[in-house]
């Protein structure tokens, strides 16, 4: 991507600075350096909207397991924050979770519209005992 008299290339594999280096002469390049604010805003921008994810849609089924965004194709890696809709005739369990496959550890369960839609809860757990409540009706 250019700016101005610049061309940047965004890499996001991890290195030390000694790695970068190596790698940019690799590709007939060099380590990129940043001049000036504008130049700063232009790749935080950048970066800001390529990380971002629109416009997912998925149906999952009515069976009380969890589902990955990774699994799906949706990586939210690095993000701050997700918002997202549900249409359920039920109520809907939404898990962050770091450990995938272990809803015991790292885990909060966040239930929408449950109780016949009389309250939502947040969890620490899978099926642990409520941290926070808050009634609809």
């Amino acid at each position: 991507m250019a700016y101005n008299e610049k061309c940047f290339k965004i890499v996001e594999t991890e290195a030390s600075w000694a790695e970068a280096v190596i790698y940019c002469k690799e590709y007939g390049a060099t380590l990129g350096t940043i001049d000036n604010v504008g130049e700063q805003n232009f790749l935080e921008n950048y970066i800001r909207s390529a990380n971002t994810v629109t416009n997912q849609s998925f149906n999952t089924g009515d069976d009380y397991v969890y589902h990955y965004l990774r699994d799906l194709g949706i990586d939210i890696t690095g993000h701050s924050s997700i918002t997202f809709s549900v249409q359920a005739c039920n109520d809907a369990h939404v898990a962050l979770s770091q450990t995938k496959g272990n809803d015991n550890v790292d885990t909060y369960e966040i239930v929408i519209g449950g109780w016949a839609d009389s309250q939502s809860v947040i969890r620490d757990c899978k099926q642990c005992d409520n941290k926070d409540e808050a009634h609809h009706r």
